[in-house]
């Protein structure tokens, strides 16, 4: 998270309710005695701290953004809990009005990794465990994934995937842009699964570890919807694409799961959102290391590695 990623999820909140009346609101409506401790150190939606009259502690969510998906999140979540899935209980959830919150345990753990930092080879049996036992979770979970990744990349959206960002900051961003859209017209016909439980934002800075190199949880379920598992991994790889070992274990995986075609329109989908997002918010040198990504990707798009 840090400067370094775009997000699903963008806390828009912060203008409409300041954290303290989010409390009273949760107070409010679940007889809850929750008291604001802190705001969280790590993360761009800005979580904070909370506890209940005992002194335990949990984490606050909200959000107006529109993907801020909580009562279905809450289901998914469930369901992978009950196979195993390590991932904190969602305790105190709701909407008022616009705004959805969510009270959730607090785990213990570092970031698997941060963007713009490898990913360390040894947790990929894990993670791909993991990926494995969210097949099928989304099973009659209404999905809308299909015309999502592909509006995403020919129309975009008002909050993310802004389409303006990549035609408007340089010759190169709208060229790649171009591109990946006329594959995406190309690619219409491509199968993509819909039963999936599909986290959405599928990074290091949302799997937590322990200093043994446990996975303890994953967290940030909050954007999580039906789809595809595969695209859980390829947000993976499009973060650590420029680390061949990991690149080449991760789309092995990935090509297990899904068609080529599909993986390329998802990449696509993550090289459009990230640039987006860091055009719009990080530093030129964030920028830049986006961009590096995304010349790779291209030039193994148009090399056939990724849809032949």
């Amino acid at each position: 998270m840090g400067i370094a990623r775009g997000t699903m999820t963008d806390n828009t909140a912060d203008s409409i309710a300041s954290a303290r009346e989010i409390v009273e609101i949760v107070n409010r409506r679940h007889g809850a005695a929750l008291r604001l401790v802190e705001q969280a150190p790590a993360g761009e939606s800005h979580p904070w701290m909370v506890t209940d009259k005992d002194g335990r502690r949990y984490l606050l969510k909200w959000s107006s953004g529109p993907n801020f998906h909580i009562q279905r999140a809450v289901t998914l979540t469930n369901r992978l809990r009950q196979r195993g899935y390590p991932i904190p209980a969602y305790l105190l959830t709701g909407r008022d009005d616009a705004i959805g919150y969510a009270v959730r345990e607090l785990v213990a753990g570092q970031q698997m990794t941060t963007p713009m930092h490898p990913l360390d080879q040894r947790y990929l049996p894990r993670l791909f465990e993991l990926n494995e036992m969210q097949n099928g979770a989304a099973a009659g979970v209404e999905s809308s994934w299909r015309e999502t990744i592909f509006t995403s990349i020919l129309v975009g959206f008002r909050q993310w995937c802004v389409l303006d960002a990549l035609r408007n900051y340089s010759d190169e961003t709208a060229a790649m842009l171009a591109e990946m859209q006329e594959r995406a017209r190309s690619s219409a016909s491509v199968a993509v699964r819909t039963s999936d439980a599909m986290h959405g934002d599928f990074n290091g800075s949302n799997v937590l570890v322990d200093q043994r190199g446990s996975i303890n949880a994953v967290i940030d379920w909050e954007g999580s919807g039906a789809g595809d598992r595969a695209f859980d991994l390829a947000t993976l790889l499009f973060y650590d694409y420029l680390n061949a070992p990991v690149r080449k274990a991760l789309l092995a995986r990935i090509l297990a799961v899904a068609e080529r075609e599909a993986v390329a329109i998802y990449l696509a989908h993550m090289v459009i959102r990230q640039l987006e997002w860091s055009i719009s918010h990080h530093p030129k040198r964030v920028v830049d290391y986006y961009l590096r990504i995304a010349r790779a990707i291209l030039s193994d798009m148009n090399a056939s590695i990724l849809n032949r």
